[in-house]
């Protein structure tokens, strides 16, 4: 059976990307489920970061996450 050497590149990094992917959905669930210890939800710290800055005039949009 013939190999070219790309294969051999290619299929060692394939192998990486895919684990990378699993160490970070895994992590992401992992974080998802902790409270901020301040009590504020990321739009509520969002809007006091802005308004502590003078930019009153930005809006901020949830969005879906993972």
């Amino acid at each position: 059976m013939f190999y070219d050497i790309s294969m051999i590149v290619l299929i060692p990094g394939m192998l990486l990307g895919m684990y990378a992917q699993m160490k970070v959905n895994s992590t992401y669930n992992r974080y998802s489920r902790v409270m901020s210890h301040s009590g504020y939800t990321g739009a509520q710290f969002a809007r006091k970061m802005l308004n502590d800055n003078g930019l009153y005039d930005v809006t901020i949009t949830q969005v879906n996450g993972h």
